[in-house]
């Protein structure tokens, strides 16, 4: 399920060879839901079935809509690893970062693939309040997010940083399961 209010802005996404191939009918969902979430206040639901490659999908529809910064929900700790693992995969190289109870520090294969965690409010809105164009930014951050900790992502509100109070159109909201 996928969730999107969207304006284009400069990509931080690499664009680099041997990223995994897609499927024509992946393809084609990529399209079609770039196409449908570019139009202001849309929404979309992408429904496939389990081991089809929704979240392979879901990051190449990120990249079509060219967001520097994406929340991407799952509701399993596993779901958060296996969907951090497929963005770097896909050669994603910004910023991510896991929002739940998972220590990335504890599994070998995350901290290789530089995925940080936290539970931390205040850690996650201060990662999120640099995130732009400017020579002391970073150009793009994925945060995934268990459903469990969603809370800590409203609650970067009350940090002190300027943090997004709802999804402004130039971040992708998306739900993975």
């Amino acid at each position: 399920m996928m969730s999107v209010m969207v304006t284009p802005v400069e990509s931080a996404a690499p664009r680099s060879a041997g990223r995994p191939v897609l499927f024509p009918d992946q393809v084609e969902a990529v399209e079609r839901l770039v196409r449908h979430l570019r139009r202001p206040g849309t929404r979309g639901l992408f429904v496939s079935a389990t081991g089809t490659g929704k979240t392979l999908v879901s990051v190449r529809v990120a990249d079509g809509l060219v967001t520097r910064l994406v929340l991407f929900v799952v509701p399993t700790l596993d779901l958060a690893a296996q969907t951090a693992l497929a963005w770097r995969r896909d050669h994603h190289l910004e910023h991510m970062v896991i929002v739940s109870s998972m220590d990335t520090s504890g599994r070998d294969d995350l901290v290789a693939a530089r995925v940080m965690s936290t539970t931390s409010p205040h850690a996650l809105g201060g990662l999120m309040s640099v995130v732009g164009e400017g020579q002391d930014q970073i150009p793009a951050l994925t945060v995934i997010c268990t459903y469990d900790s969603l809370e800590k992502i409203e609650a970067t509100q009350g940090t002190g940083f300027e943090v997004p109070v709802s999804l402004p159109s130039d971040h992708v909201y998306l739900m993975g399961f």
